[in-house]
């Protein structure tokens, strides 16, 4: 539910919102799941693990497993980002994939799998962002009344506030003064005897 909230949703409403645009959108998820981790699905930022090719030491590793596959996911994945940047197209004619990654339609939200063998899916994590992206915009509607209002509302507030601490300031003087009298008028007077 986290992730439908912080990742899926915005991704989702973001890509739609550059597709009605006009502009190729190329959406992916990362559903590759090693079993060189002690994890069973993909997490959020793995991607980035295995674009970059890097070891993380936040995560436990199982040694005696077989790295090849995870290497030809790296291979596949540089591949796709490194066609785009060339290219514009992640896998063009001459890239010899066996897939082809199409750009996202708004209506179907079709998204390529990014696997040891990826393909093309339709309803980019349906679950997920659809009731998030739904409730948004359903927040978005609502009316907050009169604006001028509320921000009249808030000033008076921090004027509450402000009044609060410096009522809390004017006493704790007070209080310091008091017992500065205190301890001034109970002190016992020195003797002519004792000096």
């Amino acid at each position: 539910m986290y992730s439908h909230f912080w990742f899926d949703a915005p991704a989702s409403r973001l890509a739609t919102y550059y597709a009605k645009g006009g502009a190729p959108v190329y959406l992916y998820s990362f559903d590759h799941v090693s079993e060189n981790f002690d994890y069973d699905r993909a997490f959020h930022g793995v991607d980035e693990i295995f674009l970059f090719d890097v070891e993380p030491r936040f995560l436990m590793k199982r040694r005696d497993r077989n790295w090849q596959l995870d290497r030809r996911l790296t291979e596949i994945f540089a591949d796709l980002i490194i066609n785009f940047a060339k290219t514009g197209i992640p896998t063009p004619e001459s890239s010899g994939f066996a897939f082809n990654w199409t750009t996202m339609d708004v209506d179907r939200l079709n998204y390529l799998s990014i696997t040891d063998s990826p393909e093309m899916e339709v309803g980019f994590r349906w679950q997920g962002h659809v009731f998030w992206n739904w409730y948004a915009r359903h927040l978005d509607a609502v009316d907050v009344g009169n604006l001028q209002r509320i921000a009249q509302l808030d000033k008076q507030l921090g004027d509450y506030q402000l009044a609060t601490w410096m009522l809390l300031f004017c006493a704790l003087f007070f209080f310091a003064i008091l017992v500065g009298l205190a301890c001034y008028c109970t002190r016992k007077e020195a003797d002519d005897e004792d000096l």
